[in-house]
């Protein structure tokens, strides 16, 4: 049986973890949600699909959400949701089963892998070799995922009070995405190095006289501001006395061929 991983990421936390399931399971195909989103309909073949995001205020990324909408899956496909997190679940699980069963078909698997947290808006990065720590702890609960995948296990979602808590906040964090970069800034470090860009899944910056503009039209993945060499990047005055993280075994290159799946297979 033929199986893929559709996967979003902003600072390889997702990435990182699908690579290696799909390394688990003997191999897997690895294809990066932004590089088809543009397409009017997606048609997947696959026997087992899976899909790979990180939690966003206790839900899914808005570009995940459109992803689903516009995917085909076969009828007898086993389905399964890998979600990276900081702490609690949430109602990502939920979701994706609500859009699947619009489409007739149902989620089978719900997986959740903590990882360092990235939302550098609202709390403070955690020292580089905690961050370490924390993904070597999860590698065991990513062999027991890539068990189950293997045998395509049902593993129900549990009800989360967080998701619950969280579903206002999360109504408008999704709202006001697209422009939530109006907050962000550069100030007098930025070497116009271009990172910022390369690293944005959406391609929502540009580069003026070499320093980057926002576009309006942000995932609020923190990739931009966490990769920038500089720390130059802010947002507002929140960011200026926090640290800064990335997954430490993800570079710039893997993620800017994210945004092109012709790039990323060759590379890859």
């Amino acid at each position: 049986m033929k199986t893929c991983i559709y996967y979003f990421t902003g600072t390889g936390n997702s990435y990182f973890v699908a690579k290696k399931l799909a390394r688990y399971i003997n191999g897997a195909d690895l294809i990066p949600i932004p590089s088809l989103i543009k397409e009017e309909e997606i048609n997947c073949p696959y026997d087992n699909v899976g899909i790979a995001f990180p939690l966003y205020y206790g839900g899914l990324p808005e570009i995940v959400i459109r992803f689903l909408k516009k995917i085909n899956i076969k009828k007898d496909a086993y389905i399964f949701a890998l979600c990276t997190r900081g702490g609690s679940n949430g109602q990502a699980m939920a979701q994706i089963d609500k859009i699947l069963k619009q489409k007739r078909r149902r989620l089978n698997g719900n997986f959740y892998i903590t990882m360092p947290d990235n939302y550098v808006k609202k709390f403070q990065m955690k020292a580089e070799e905690e961050g370490k720590e924390i993904i070597r702890d999860a590698n065991s609960d990513i062999l027991k995922m890539a068990k189950a995948v293997s045998k395509r296990r049902e593993i129900k979602r549990n009800f989360s009070f967080y998701g619950l808590i969280m579903k206002p906040f999360y109504r408008s964090f999704i709202k006001n995405v697209h422009t939530s970069d109006k907050d962000f800034n550069v100030n007098e470090s930025c070497i116009g190095c271009g990172i910022c860009k390369k690293v944005c899944p959406v391609d929502n910056i540009e580069l003026v006289h070499g320093k980057p503009e926002w576009r309006m039209d942000c995932q609020q993945c923190m990739g931009c501001i966490q990769f920038c060499p500089n720390e130059a990047i802010q947002i507002g005055e929140k960011t200026e006395n926090r640290g800064r993280y990335k997954n430490p075994y993800v570079t710039v290159e893997e993620l800017e061929a994210m945004k092109d799946y012709r790039l990323y297979k060759n590379k890859y």
